[in-house]
């Protein structure tokens, strides 16, 4: 299988987890209503009376939606605030600067490679609050897109391994990823608002809405974790499609195939054994780099779940250089 056939297959995976994504809302809704029925059918079953009031399926369907697509357009809105610019510099990002000469390299290898793709420039920063090799693309639209690398990448990796770092990210630009991922991450916030709106009614004082809130909870949770599969699935098509496109615009393996093994070399297992926070308690007060931890070349080291290898928005590195060297081999 080449390049162009693996592209092909990402984009085609990509679009059937997309209109899963899209199924996903109704579906969520419906088992919150399924759920807040639990106890009219206890009572119906135990005492043969009837107390369901008049449009409460409407009423339960309608507050899931809201929760939904409200939680949706907040993240959507925080993600949007200044562009892809704004993002990175929250990320602790700067422009990058002619003057280092590391950093005129990155600038020179941005443009060279952007003639190649016949695409315009975006703008070139530098994160230099990471001890990680890493990269990011960043943005909702053509004016404000943002590629940005780590001080660690610009110090550690040779020419050839940088170019196939950046033509990494600019593949995500080029194939609209940035703006697909942070919709995403909009989408996954919204079915988890389900589950934190279940949660606040546990701390009130009558009963009946503290069941309904451990009700909510249940179906909020099980939509969430449906929702973060589909997530990292898609995060994982596209981190492929941009793999063979940066060999493709880079015409050789071994610059994007170092950087990988570069990067791999920084996990160590300890890493995920230190990880001790529980990720449910975590639901709803996540720091802006795990928000946006799917748009990064790797997953950054500070925010690794507890689900193991399902909820990872990144293939791992051995999978990602056995893809590439089997439509080498082709």
């Amino acid at each position: 299988m080449g390049f162009r056939q693996q592209q092909r297959e990402a984009r085609a995976a990509t679009g059937w987890l997309r209109l899963g994504f899209w199924l996903m809302v109704p579906l969520v809704a419906l088992s919150v209503h399924l759920m807040l029925s639990i106890p009219l059918w206890l009572v119906w079953w135990l005492f043969g009376i009837e107390i369901a009031p008049t449009g409460f399926f409407w009423a339960n369907v309608g507050t899931a939606l809201f929760l939904i697509l409200g939680g949706w357009w907040l993240e959507s809105s925080h993600l949007h605030q200044g562009g892809g610019v704004a993002l990175v510099k929250r990320l602790g990002g700067r422009m990058a600067k002619e003057s280092d000469a590391r950093e005129k390299v990155y600038l020179n290898v941005v443009q060279e490679l952007c003639i190649s793709a016949r695409m315009p420039v975006p703008m070139v920063m530098v994160i230099e609050r990471s001890e990680q090799i890493n990269a990011l693309a960043a943005g909702w639209a053509r004016g404000d897109m943002a590629v940005a690398v780590t001080s660690q990448t610009l110090e550690q990796l040779s020419r050839d391994e940088l170019q196939g770092v950046v033509a990494h990210e600019l593949s995500h630009i080029r194939e609209g990823d940035t703006a697909l991922s942070m919709q995403l991450a909009s989408k996954v916030y919204g079915l988890h608002m389900i589950f934190g709106y279940g949660r606040s009614l546990i701390g009130t004082d009558l009963i009946f809405l503290r069941v309904f809130g451990g009700l909510m909870m249940y179906a909020g949770l099980a939509g969430w974790f449906a929702g973060s599969l589909l997530q990292a699935a898609i995060s994982r098509q596209r981190e492929y499609l941009a793999d063979a496109r940066a060999v493709e615009w880079t015409r050789q393996i071994d610059g994007i195939a170092g950087a990988l093994e570069k990067m791999q070399d920084q996990w160590q297992p300890s890493w995920r054994a230190r990880v001790v926070m529980d990720d449910l308690e975590l639901m709803g007060n996540r720091t802006e780099s795990s928000a946006v931890s799917h748009l990064w070349m790797a997953p950054p080291l500070d925010t690794l779940n507890l689900f193991g290898q399902w909820l990872d928005s990144h293939p791992t590195v051995q999978q990602r250089l056995q893809r590439l060297r089997r439509a080498v081999a082709f």
